[in-house]
């Protein structure tokens, strides 16, 4: 397992990553902070095609953190990559809620190309991803 913190000690958070495509970040995330945090996960996300955010200790957050979220969705789906996010805030949830954007974090704006050829008499399909699950989703998973 290979732990890079990727943060400055000024800041306050750390994104730390576990190898094989799975990082941790904790502490705020947050307008003071998603600028720094989206410019040091480039180099590190760029290394899989697959990458997996657990959220769980993230003490702070706002709609910076959204925002922030959305990019690397955004990324994903332009590099042809897929992200999910582990245990997201409550408060990030309720703000997409409350924004009307729950939906681009639940389908998974992954590109993954077309399943069928341009010509095809058939519907055009895309690959979507799992984006993220909530402590709630978890434990009801287990439950099954």
């Amino acid at each position: 397992m290979r732990v890079v913190n990727l943060a400055m000690p000024v800041n306050n958070y750390t994104l730390n990553d576990l190898g094989d495509g799975r990082f941790t970040l904790s502490g705020d995330m947050s307008f003071d902070t998603v600028d720094q945090i989206l410019h040091e996960s480039e180099a590190p996300f760029s290394d899989y095609a697959q990458i997996e955010v657990d959220l769980s200790a993230v003490e702070h957050t706002d709609s910076a953190g959204l925002a922030l979220l959305l990019e690397w969705i955004t990324w994903a789906n332009h590099t042809v990559r897929e992200i999910s996010f582990i245990e997201v805030p409550a408060k990030i949830i309720a703000i997409a809620e409350t924004t009307e954007v729950e939906k681009l974090l639940r389908r998974g704006e992954r590109w993954a190309g077309f399943i069928e050829a341009p010509d095809s008499d058939k519907k055009k399909g895309f690959l979507t991803s799992r984006l993220y699950s909530t402590s709630e989703d978890s434990s009801s998973s287990k439950n099954s």
